[in-house]
């Protein structure tokens, strides 16, 4: 395992930082008072290594000299390797070019050139490959935990698990411990077997078994309880006895036997069927003679073709009405759209008055800058030439902000130019929509004349057929009709006196039965209800093993997350011994969810605590991420490069001498009264 350090460092034009040049001799603290450039000094050393700043964001805006951001920033420093000096360096450059036809200088991108020993290497890539050469590692291209940022910086891991990214350092970390499968938790505890074969049928999903799990359970104890009330209801059904049911058969014959005599009294009424029959014949006649006279009166072809053309205008009136309907929506689509850009056009307005108003105030504060002229903290006055510097820096300020400004006010402008284009073309399309409108109206209206003369010349056509003299037969025929109706009535009277007597007597039997067949229907009731009873004994009986079966499923699917959770447990102290990293968690449908949570670990009990990593001190951080970095670097044979990190003050003399396990190179900073240069003071 390569042991790394930092010997000598150099930056120009880093931030705040005109020119600083700094030796480290083992781990060291970077010290001095507030916004000197000591997190500056630590963050440049990240973005060599890393090509990243200590927050994990790339923006290399944030590099730029603050007294002039068309000077070159320059990061150079000395690493030993195993006694091997390795010399890295990086510029960052902004491209300033004149625009053609005007003095004006724009900025067209910008370069970052790596320097390996040296040599200026080509690409990025180039460079990154160099440095991973010599010291001593590879980077895993199956992850996007970059190795470079873990071995440096303490809080990148523990970070990256409260990231967005979170589920990148839970592949890693079960990359390195080995996960564990339903098959292993199965092997492991031989009774969980019962229900592997069901997991795999969820596709592995815990809670969405024990949800159906649940869910039977409920269906199942649902089942129980109507078994219940079903057993006790059957068993309460009434049973005559035998004596009960052979006097009721007996006494039921009797009846039957009474109103079979009395129906075989009974006459059928022939006068008034026969009088049915003639009704009938006399009625199918007369439908033959209206039918007759119905295709004569109406077998008119003028009468036919107006009808056509009748319907063929309304159909055309109707499609009109819904071509207008659509143009209408047009329209009202295109007057909404022409009061957005109206809105849009005065917004803009006033915003360019606020525009012009923000500028003239910007100028104001350009011919004269307001700055302090004393600290804040000590109140001593700033000397002439800071004073003036200070000046130029606010000054360069308001010119960046009057750009922001003349820019915002161009897009403005362009924004105006496009909206009231858009304007003219709404107003002209609703003009174009409201002349359709007239005319499909016009057209309307035309329709409508032509379908009045039209109905006007079928009620001529109706008119003369008024004149239609109908077949005599067929009022003769309505009299006979007639006639035979009132003698069927009559007849059905007489004969209905006559049985009225007879269908008495049978009525009574039949109501003097009702009693006996009751007792009968008890019976044969009690009968299908007791074999109905034994059936839903042995549901229930049924039902009660199923619960029992599917509770005990309940049961093994805690002892499976259970099981899991000891199983990833004992995977992660293999690697990280009592550091401990909580990979899943049991979510509230009964189930799991994949988590990647580490723990403080407080390395002077060698345990891990109760408290998370985003609720832990920064000290406790500090100690926890080196602590983690060093188990991986156990595993993947890492090399010990230096550990930056930017909370040295949080930090103790006691934790830097007992609780921070490591033989990586130390650099942190501090903050420290009366320093006005940073300087590097050996820990």
């Amino acid at each position: 395992m390569k042991k790394i350090q930092l010997k000598k460092l150099e930056l120009t034009n880093y931030r705040n930082i005109s020119f600083a040049s700094y030796e480290f001799d083992g781990s060291s603290k970077i010290i001095g008072e507030n916004r000197i450039g000591k997190t500056n000094t630590l963050e440049a050393i990240y973005w060599l290594l890393t090509d990243k700043l200590l927050d994990g964001s790339s923006d290399v805006a944030l590099i730029k000299p603050l007294q002039d951001t068309k000077l070159e920033v320059r990061v150079k420093a000395v690493f030993d390797i195993d006694g091997k000096e390795v010399t890295l360096e990086k510029d960052y450059k902004e491209n300033w070019v004149k625009t053609r036809g005007t003095t004006n200088l724009e900025m067209k991108g910008h370069t970052t050139t790596c320097v390996y020993n040296d040599v200026k290497q080509p690409t990025l890539t180039a460079y990154n490959q160099l440095v991973c050469e010599d010291f001593g590692f590879t980077q895993d291209a199956k992850t996007k935990v970059d190795f470079m940022q873990m071995l440096v910086n303490p809080f990148y891991l523990g970070n990256l698990g409260e990231s967005k990214d979170w589920t990148e350092l839970r592949a890693f970390i079960i990359s390195l411990i080995g996960d564990v499968s339903d098959e292993d938790i199965a092997k492991a505890n031989p009774n969980l077997s019962i229900i592997t074969s069901e997991l795999r049928t969820v596709g592995g999903r815990v809670d969405q078994l024990k949800k159906q799990y649940s869910g039977t359970a409920n269906e199942l104890n649902t089942q129980i309880i109507g078994d219940d009330s079903q057993i006790k209801l059957l068993e309460e059904t009434p049973n005559p006895t035998d004596d009960e049911v052979n006097v009721a058969s007996k006494a039921i014959q009797e009846h039957q036997d009474k109103i079979t005599q009395l129906k075989g009294n009974n006459t059928i009424d022939v006068v008034s069927n026969d009088i049915a029959n003639k009704i009938n014949a006399k009625k199918l006649e007369l439908s033959e003679l209206e039918k007759a006279d119905l295709i004569k009166k109406n077998d008119n072809p003028v009468k036919a073709e107006l009808s056509n053309k009748l319907n063929g205008l309304r159909l055309e009136q109707s499609d009109l009405a819904i071509k207008k309907q659509d143009v209408q929506y047009n329209i009202k689509t295109v007057e909404i759209k022409i009061d957005e850009f109206e809105k849009d056009i005065k917004a803009r307005n006033d915003h360019r008055t606020e525009l012009i108003t923000n500028l003239k105030a910007i100028d104001a504060k350009i011919a004269n800058p307001e700055i302090e002229t004393e600290c804040p903290h000590c109140h001593r006055a700033y000397e002439e030439k800071d004073l003036a510097a200070a000046r130029e820096n606010r000054k360069a300020a308001y010119e960046k902000e009057k750009v922001i400004l003349i820019d915002n006010g161009k897009q403005n402008k362009e924004a105006i130019v496009k909206d009231e284009n858009d304007l003219a073309e709404a107003r002209s399309r609703l003009t174009v929509l409201q002349e359709e409108v007239n005319r499909i109206e016009t057209s309307i209206t035309n329709k409508s004349a032509e379908i009045e003369k039209v109905k006007a010349d079928l009620a001529a056509e109706d008119a003369k057929a008024a004149d239609f003299v109908a077949n005599p037969k067929i009022a003769e025929l309505r009299n006979e009709i007639t006639m035979l109706e009132e003698d069927y009535r009559k007849s059905r009277d007489d004969f209905a006196r006559g049985t009225q007597d007879i269908n008495q007597a049978i009525y009574d039997e039949e109501e003097a039965m009702k009693p006996y067949k009751e007792v009968l229907a008890n019976r044969d009731y009690y009968t299908r209800q007791v074999a109905r009873l034994e059936e839903t004994k042995k549901a229930r009986i049924m039902h009660e093993t199923s619960l029992a079966n599917v509770e005990q499923k309940r049961e093994l699917l805690n002892s499976f997350y259970l099981a899991k959770l000891k199983m990833l447990d004992e995977n992660v102290s293999k690697v990280f011994g009592n550091i401990k990293f909580q990979l899943i968690k049991e979510n509230i449908n009964g189930g799991f969810d994949a988590i990647c949570k580490p723990y403080i670990f407080d390395t002077s009990t060698n345990s891990s605590t109760s408290t998370t990593w985003k609720s832990g001190s920064k000290s406790e951080r500090v100690v926890t991420g080196i602590a983690i970095v060093e188990c991986i670097k156990k595993v993947l044979n890492l090399p010990n490069l230096p550990f930056l990190f930017d909370e040295g003050g949080e930090v103790s003399n006691d934790t830097f001498a007992t609780r921070i396990k490591t033989e990586s190179q130390l650099i942190c900073v501090k903050i420290a009264d009366n320093i006005v240069k940073p300087l590097i003071q050996k820990l």
